[in-house]
């Protein structure tokens, strides 16, 4: 006898991932097409399937709903979801596990399952009706990996401007101490400001 799954009223938690995938200071993300959490913006995953693994999960469900080919590595974020309807029953309650994934090929498509799926600039996030759980853990994995957000060209610019920041604190230095200095050493510190 085969028991059919059920996503709603179920008799106890499912087990979900999400596939966190970040690539040029952009972040993977798919539109909900289906309850919970239709028409906002989350990570792209879905439920555990019978004899699954996690990592095996995150990868079929990445490239289910957004065409896209990654490995999955480790475990980065875990939350619940649990929705009730309006008389207080449990309608959906999934255990979420995201996970890292590495870029592999392919192209952003939605799938059946989610409205729009697209790359989306970290900087552009807030303007977006956005899970609150995906929310966290992007604002996680930012104060966390940097790098893995920004993207290494951004997190270099970033260092640039710092230590332009430092040589600029430092020749202000130099030149309180040296009241001597020349004027064009005043005019480049200026140039800065």
């Amino acid at each position: 006898m085969t028991k059919v799954r059920r996503s709603e009223y179920p008799d106890a938690p499912q087990v979900g991932v999400g596939a966190v995938l970040v690539r040029d200071g952009c972040v993977l993300l798919v539109k909900r097409a289906s309850p919970p959490s239709q028409g906002t913006w989350a990570i792209p995953g879905g439920r555990v399937e019978l004899g699954e693994t996690l990592q095996h999960a995150a990868e079929r469900e990445l490239r289910e709903e957004t065409g896209i080919i990654a490995r999955a590595g480790a475990p980065i974020y875990t939350f619940d979801v649990i929705q009730r309807d309006e008389a207080g029953q449990v309608q959906f309650h999934y255990v979420i596990v995201d996970l890292w994934m590495e870029y592999v090929a392919g192209e952003v498509r939605a799938g059946d399952d989610a409205a729009e799926a697209r790359w989306i600039p970290y900087q552009d996030l807030g303007v977006l009706p956005i899970h609150p759980a995906t929310r966290a853990l992007l604002e996680q994995v930012m104060a966390s990996h940097p790098a893995k957000i920004l993207g290494m060209t951004q997190m270099q610019k970033l260092h640039h401007s710092e230590r332009v920041v430092e040589l600029i604190s430092a020749a202000r230095a130099w030149l309180r101490e040296e009241p001597d200095s020349t004027e064009r050493l005043r005019a480049v510190v200026r140039a800065f400001e």
